[in-house]
């Protein structure tokens, strides 16, 4: 599957292309041209807006970004999660470790719990934000 990516007042880049061979299996990316889906990934003032296209459909999904959780919630966070959000209304293949990728677990735990989050909102913020399936939630 090709995959174009577009993006609008950002470049996180990284994190995108990431997610997207996550929640998408065969992925090859073009520059230019045609390609079986679109992902456009845009910043502004009211979020995070991610739109994927292709193959017949659209999906579009809006994350305010930033969340009142300053600090917490980076912007490469918040392109992950608006994908995510948006892929699994397009269809994509399960995710279990959500937007968690390419960073280690434990490390967002401790950074919600040095925030003054306590065991019910972490868990929350990392079942519901992040999209982390309950079984990794358990593990970590």
């Amino acid at each position: 599957m090709t995959v174009k990516l577009v993006f609008i007042g950002h470049s996180r880049s990284y994190e995108l292309i990431h997610i997207v061979r996550e929640a998408f299996s065969g992925v090859s990316f073009v520059d230019s041209g045609s390609a079986d889906l679109t992902v456009e990934s845009k910043a502004d003032d009211d979020g995070i807006t991610t739109v994927i296209s292709g193959e017949g459909k659209r999906e579009e999904y809006i994350y305010p970004y930033p969340s009142g959780r300053v600090g917490i919630i980076g912007q490469g966070h918040a392109v992950c999660i608006s994908f995510l959000k948006c892929a699994l209304k397009f269809g994509c293949r399960d995710v279990p470790w959500g937007s968690l990728i390419g960073i280690r677990p434990s490390k967002m735990i401790l950074k919600l719990k040095s925030a003054g989050f306590g065991e019910e909102e972490t868990k929350k913020i990392l079942t519901g934000e992040y999209g982390i399936s309950e079984e990794k939630y358990r593990l970590m």
